[in-house]
């Protein structure tokens, strides 16, 4: 498990409303300064395009969770 910190403005696919649907990412915590923190090794299911994605990919399908 390796946590990091992603922007909120960031569109990658842990930030994404299509990823793993309601649920979103399992793994994700808020952090001062406007940060979100996450494990760079969880997979979801995006919903969009139907693969197994994982939390630091992106796509121009790229709608905003948070």
């Amino acid at each position: 498990m390796s946590k990091v910190v992603a922007p909120k403005n960031g569109k990658i696919c842990v930030l994404c409303a299509n990823w793993n649907g309601a649920i979103g990412s399992k793994t994700i915590e808020a952090k001062p300064g406007g940060v979100l923190m996450y494990d760079r090794a969880e997979k979801e299911t995006c919903f969009k395009t139907g693969a197994k994605m994982p939390a630091w990919a992106s796509c121009s399908g790229f709608k905003p969770r948070y």
